[in-house]
């Protein structure tokens, strides 16, 4: 699918990996091959005090604190109490890819 979104506006879009490649394009990223893993939200991470992945909203990635150990097992129930869920309504925001 990478490929294909990269053929259709190659001026804008690339698969190199370098940033020094890219000549200003988005790299689409490839990793969706054998070995290659993706964390889905709310994952608990096989490390020590158990770090959760964690949506964020926008205004949350201006915080200087924040960290990808920030949320644990623990802490993330008191997070969603406080704030609900920053991907409550992304499920409005869906859409199907189109054939190829």
């Amino acid at each position: 699918m990478a490929e294909e979104v990269v053929a259709r506006d190659p001026g804008t879009r690339t698969l190199e990996w370098l940033k020094e490649d890219r000549g200003g394009r988005l790299l689409v990223d490839l990793r969706t091959r054998y070995g290659h893993t993706v964390v889905v939200p709310y994952a608990v991470r096989a490390r020590d005090t158990a770090p959760v992945a964690t949506p964020l909203r926008w205004e949350e990635l201006e915080d200087p604190a924040l960290h990808a150990r920030r949320w644990t097992l623990r802490t993330v129930p008191d997070r969603l109490a406080a704030g609900g869920d920053p991907w409550a309504g992304i499920a409005a925001a869906a859409a199907g890819l189109p054939r190829v």
